[in-house]
C-alpha cells in the first residue's frame, strides 16, 4: 500500500512535483471524506428533511413536488450539502490538529515576538 505523501512544513521548499503530489493527496482524502460523509448523511436523509422543515411556519410544512424525480433528488441534495458541511468540520478539525503537532508556536498565537514589535513605527515611541 502506498503511503500518502510527507506533510510540507510552512517554510520548506519543494518542486513543483512536490507540491502536486500534496495537493493530489489531500484532494483525493477530501474526496473520500466527503464520500463516506454523504452515505451517512443519506441514511439520515429523512431525519435531516424533517429537521429543515421545522425551521417552515406552521401552515407551510407540507413539502410540495412537482416532479417524479423530485422527492429523491431532494434527499440526494440534502445528502450532499449534509455531507459536505460535516466533511469540512471533519477535516478542519483534523488537519488543526496535525498542523499543531508539526508545526511550532507562531508569533500569531498570542506571544508577540520581539522582531515584530520592534518593526512597526510606532513601536520604538514612548508612550506620554
Amino acid at each position: 500500500m502506498k503511503r500518502l505523501p510527507r506533510r510540507l512544513g510552512h517554510t520548506e521548499e519543494a518542486t513543483l512535483v512536490e507540491h502536486l503530489d500534496e495537493l493530489r493527496s489531500r484532494i483525493i482524502v477530501c474526496l473520500l471524506a466527503v464520500g463516506a460523509a454523504f452515505i451517512v448523511a443519506y441514511v439520515f436523509h429523512g431525519h435531516l428533511i424533517h429537521w429543515l422543515e421545522r425551521a417552515l411556519p406552521e401552515k407551510h410544512r407540507h413539502l410540495l413536488t412537482l416532479g417524479v424525480a423530485e422527492p429523491f433528488l431532494t434527499s440526494i441534495w440534502v445528502s450532499i450539502w449534509a455531507g459536505f458541511l460535516i466533511a469540512l468540520l471533519v477535516l478542519r478539525r483534523i488537519d488543526l490538529f496535525i498542523g499543531n503537532l508539526r508545526s511550532p508556536p507562531s508569533p500569531s498565537s498570542g506571544h508577540v515576538s520581539e522582531r515584530a514589535t520592534s518593526a512597526h513605527p510606532l513601536a520604538s515611541q514612548e508612550v506620554h
